[in-house]
């Protein structure tokens, strides 16, 4: 499954303040998942994920259309192992004609015949710095995702904003660790494409466990441009990070993704 012709992009945001002051007009809580293309047709939803693969399929009787609905799949991540409630899908769009605010009043009408399936909540963004209160710092959500409610689905910009910003980087190369990490990964580099060229941002030492230092040493001639996921204090403009650290490994997203804001 892709999205043919989608040209969304993603832009980093250090505070929530800048975040509004770049024109966006809607917030909504963000949702540590992999991203999900839902289609469902034919009594039942299926959850593909960025690169295709079939992750679940959920029967769905009480709808009799066919949609593709845009969500994220709550499994494996740490949010989704604390999360006792049977939801494991957040619907954030649909494949619709119309502003965004339209489109979820769609996908809305369908999440309703989809068993563990709830749409996020959209709010303005003049109230952003009261929802990142209270779902970011009171609750311990990642960070809040801005939107433009005019934007169509195929081509839009929009804005994140993290607890501590993460960025998801092409490992480059491993490099064996000296002293107690002596005979097992020390650390690895990671790089993100400008005009179609892997470029060196950032080296991963921290964040680690030994377990994973030695599963990765051990792997080190097999995961070369494997999709990580970093986070860190602050992302510069160069694509670099202050103090990376070892976030999760990404096996929902392709190396040509990582791409320089």
């Amino acid at each position: 499954m892709t999205l043919q012709g989608r040209s969304q992009k993603y832009r980093n945001h250090q505070t929530v303040e800048e975040a509004v002051d770049a024109g966006y007009d809607l917030v909504q809580p963000k949702w540590d998942g992999h991203f999900a293309e839902i289609v469902v047709q034919n009594g039942r939803a299926s959850v593909y994920g960025r690169t295709g693969t079939l992750m679940a399929t959920i029967p769905c009787p009480g709808y009799t259309g066919s949609i593709v609905l845009l969500g994220e799949y709550l499994h494996g991540t740490q949010r989704a192992k604390a999360d006792t409630s049977p939801c494991r899908l957040v619907v954030f769009d649909c494949v619709a004609d119309g502003g965004y605010r339209a489109r979820c009043a769609i996908a809305a009408s369908v999440v309703e015949s989809i068993p563990g399936t709830r749409m996020a909540e959209c709010h303005s963004a003049s109230i952003a710095s009261e929802i990142w209160q209270s779902f970011v710092v009171d609750a311990g959500g990642e960070g809040l995702v801005f939107r433009r409610s005019a934007d169509g689905w195929r081509s839009s910009t929009i804005g994140r904003v993290k607890s501590q910003p993460t960025l998801d980087y092409v490992v480059i190369s491993v490099a064996e660790g000296d002293g107690r990490n002596a005979g097992r990964m020390g650390a690895i580099s990671c790089g993100l494409y400008e005009e179609n060229i892997l470029i060196e941002r950032v080296s991963v030492g921290g964040g680690w466990t030994d377990t994973q230092r030695e599963q990765v040493w051990d792997a080190r001639d097999t995961i070369i441009g494997s999709v990580v996921e970093v986070r860190g204090y602050s992302v510069f403009a160069s694509g670099s990070m202050r103090h990376p650290q070892f976030s999760r490994w990404r096996p929902d997203k392709r190396p040509e993704d990582c791409v320089r804001s």
